[in-house]
């Protein structure tokens, strides 16, 4: 089956993309990875609640209101990574069937 020209660039565009996919998501990932390493070992104060949590006990964070805030600070800093890592999960899967996609339509092209 023979398709037309704009349609044939329109595929050989999302075939580009999808042979730079894997290498554009991992590094997505090992950058969030990375960040919230960096945040945990260098920025206790926004990443590690059991650090924000002995800080507190300690006497070394006071107020009410920075009390709330350090303990809520890693939770959110914590829930950002998380939410973060599952888009570009959801990219990966997005990825996957896009895959699948450019597979089938060679199949009906006859290109292998």
């Amino acid at each position: 089956m023979k398709i037309a020209v704009t349609d044939e660039n329109f595929v050989n565009k999302r075939r580009a993309y999808v042979r730079s996919g894997p290498l554009v998501l991992g590094i997505c990932l090992v950058t969030i990875v990375a960040f919230g390493l960096w945040a945990y070992w260098y920025q206790p104060l926004l990443a590690n609640p059991f650090e924000v949590a002995r800080r507190l006990d300690a006497g070394e964070l006071d107020g009410t209101t920075v009390s709330l805030m350090a303990v809520m600070l890693p939770i959110a800093m914590l829930v950002s990574i998380a939410l973060t890592a599952a888009v570009v999960g959801l990219c990966w899967a997005w990825l996957s069937n896009e895959k699948r996609y450019m597979r089938i339509i060679d199949s009906l092209t006859g290109k292998s």
